[in-house]
């Protein structure tokens, strides 16, 4: 849920509890509701067409996983945050991190 949409279910929410017993247009609270049961419905069921498009490009599985065949190949190394962190990136960007940060507490302890 997007935070515009959450920040209006909420505004709905607090709307229906503390409207219970106030004259309201004829409709007003069903539609509130109808509006909340839109804004908190999730992924696309199988039965719209959004559900069924989704469907096709990932069809899921039955909860067992995906065999080994289809699994990823390969070593799995360092993700390249990580070896930046390390110092191992191309572009040195973790030595250049550390060389700011002792002058910024050189200058600090100064």
């Amino acid at each position: 849920m997007s935070a515009s949409s959450a920040r209006l279910s909420q505004a709905l929410k607090h709307f229906q509890e503390r409207t219970h017993g106030e004259e309201l247009p004829k409709g007003t609270q069903e539609a509130v509701a109808e509006l909340l049961k839109t804004l908190s419905g999730g992924v696309p069921t199988r039965d719209t067409p959004g559900g069924r498009a989704a469907l096709k490009v990932a069809p899921g599985t039955n909860g067992t996983g995906e065999p080994m065949e289809k699994a990823a190949k390969g070593i799995d190394g360092p993700s390249p945050g990580q070896r930046a962190a390390r110092g191992e990136a191309d572009n040195g960007l973790s030595s250049d991190i550390a060389k700011a940060a002792a002058e910024i507490i050189a200058q600090h302890n100064a």
